[in-house]
């Protein structure tokens, strides 16, 4: 074979392994474009559209409000809400007042604490309650009355003390001597008693 027929071969086989080399190197571009493309794709897939999350995300609500189907809706008396945003997943934004507190008006951002002379003792308290007659609390956030001490009793419901009651005042008065050393309550004598005795 002459020199030109032998290059001509060899440079024609030389081609065709380039060729080659090239379709393998196209395709395994083209395999990780692919690769790429369906990762890429399927990730959009899963990221909703800015008006998807509009939609479905709950409203940033201010302070004594929580989000209740896509609207801020006031926090019922009895609960608060102190922060503004977004609230987690399942976590409701308005919270039960604490025993020793209350609120009473919807849309409220704290609790206030029970006045002296009332007391909350569960959570979620629209009102506090007046302490019952002969029991009584001193300070404010009161869970419980403190019922008087014997001899003493309130001057009725919501008192923030206990007062001596009349016949722990008079007990001396409480009984005369009778002749014949009968003692009688105090009181007014019948017609058929004795007078008492004074000498």
């Amino acid at each position: 074979m002459s020199g030109f027929g032998h290059w001509f071969i060899t440079n024609g086989k030389e081609r065709i392994r380039m060729k080659a080399s090239r379709i393998a190197l196209s395709l395994a571009v083209m395999a990780c474009l692919v690769a790429m493309s369906a990762v890429s794709i399927s990730a959009l897939a899963a990221t909703p559209t800015p008006t998807e999350t509009a939609s479905n995300a709950p409203p940033s609500c201010p302070p004594g409000a929580a989000p209740k189907s896509g609207a801020c809706i006031p926090c019922p008396a009895g609960t608060y809400s102190n922060s503004s945003g977004r609230p987690a997943p399942n976590s409701g934004a308005c919270v039960p007042c604490p025993p020793g507190t209350y609120s009473k008006i919807s849309g409220s951002k704290s609790c206030l604490a029970c006045p002296p002379g009332t007391y909350s003792n569960g959570n979620g308290s629209a009102a506090c309650i007046p302490c019952p007659s002969g029991a009584y609390s001193k300070s404010n956030g009161s869970v419980k009355c403190i019922p008087c001490p014997p001899g003493s009793t309130t001057r009725g419901p919501g008192q923030t003390s206990c007062s001596a009651t009349t016949s722990a005042l008079t007990p001396t008065l409480a009984r005369t001597k009778y002749s014949a050393g009968r003692y009688r309550p105090f009181g007014k004598v019948a017609d058929d008693e004795h007078s008492p005795q004074t000498g």
